[in-house]
């Protein structure tokens, strides 16, 4: 089982809570599956191409910035990027593979108010994934308590529970 995680991080929280849901799979696979799955924690700074080739599993996550995916205007603002810097996830996700109906779970980081006041990364990447013919099952928001952060607390271990919950979306290992 092949499953790569996918992340773009500003401030590092969410790069902390990507490396929570991998964590989490691995355990939750040996435990439910009991099969060591390919888990690849990989940020948008690496070739889609790559990262999604004979993949079983996509996740993908991502920071909201003013409400919804970040682009370069906010990483710039946020202090981070260079005017060349690449796409962030949005950059990532214009050369993404078909999925070709294989599943993709989503998840952001955000500040913790309704979804209504802050949007969610996580939805716009699923819609984008879905265009491209993904199967998106399910998405999660993780919440930091300022604009830069940090994770509030125990959002780290959520991400590892909800990562653990996630070899339900892999196909069923052969007998």
């Amino acid at each position: 089982m092949r499953v790569a995680v996918v992340y773009e991080s500003v401030f590092g929280d969410t790069e902390v809570v990507a490396g929570a849901v991998a964590s989490g799979l691995r355990e939750g696979c040996r435990h439910r599956l009991h099969v060591e799955p390919d888990v690849r924690l990989a940020s948008v700074e690496e070739p889609a191409l790559e990262v999604c080739a004979g993949i079983h599993l996509l996740v993908a996550g991502g920071p909201t910035h003013f409400g919804r995916l970040s682009w370069r205007v906010t990483r710039l603002a946020a202090g981070h990027g260079h005017p060349a810097t690449r796409g962030g996830m949005r950059g990532w996700l214009r050369h993404v593979p078909p999925g070709d109906h294989r599943p993709a779970v989503c998840f952001d980081t955000r500040l913790d108010q309704a979804t209504w006041l802050t949007g969610s990364a996580a939805t716009a990447i699923g819609r984008r994934l879905t265009r491209l013919g993904w199967d998106v099952r399910t998405t999660e928001s993780f919440f930091v308590t300022g604009l830069d952060g940090p994770l509030a607390i125990g959002e780290k271990e959520r991400a590892r529970r909800w990562g653990a919950t996630l070899c339900r979306q892999l196909p069923s290992p052969p007998p």
